[in-house]
């Protein structure tokens, strides 16, 4: 993945569990575990200064927006990034849960921040998705 791409990638776990879970018989309870939107060891132990990126979940993708290069950025370079996910069709509504709340501000306020930010964002509105996929309401 480069500079200001976007990628969409399957979730395939979910996937596969969906398969099991209605496979399964009985009073057997099938378990979901996820990856959430950091794959593990991915820190920011990276050799290189890296970009702006925000990581979204649909129910069965991963969008992941890569902006460009710290070193020749803006530093609104995630408000800029926002603003292009809250025009996409996954986008789920600055009401959907606080992360995406934080991405429609930040978009609406041409505002950037930094990575912890993001990435806080990112996991609350993922962490907030599974919960309702897997809501018996659902």
């Amino acid at each position: 993945m480069g500079y200001n791409d976007l990628a969409v990638f399957p979730r395939a776990e979910r996937m596969v569990w969906l398969q099991v879970d209605a496979g399964r018989s009985g009073s057997d309870q099938v378990r979901f575990g996820d990856y959430g939107i950091l794959m593990a060891g991915d820190q920011d132990e990276t050799p290189y200064p890296g970009s702006a990126n925000l990581r979204y979940t649909d129910t069965t993708t991963w969008l992941v927006k890569r902006g460009f290069s710290r070193k020749k950025a803006a530093s609104d370079d995630y408000a800029r990034l926002s603003a292009e996910l809250v025009e996409l069709d996954v986008w789920r509504g600055a009401n959907h849960c606080e992360g995406c709340g934080f991405l429609a501000e930040r978009a609406r306020a041409g505002r950037g921040g930094n990575p912890t930010q993001y990435r806080r964002a990112g996991f609350i509105h993922h962490f907030t998705s599974v919960a309702e996929e897997l809501s018996p309401a659902a």
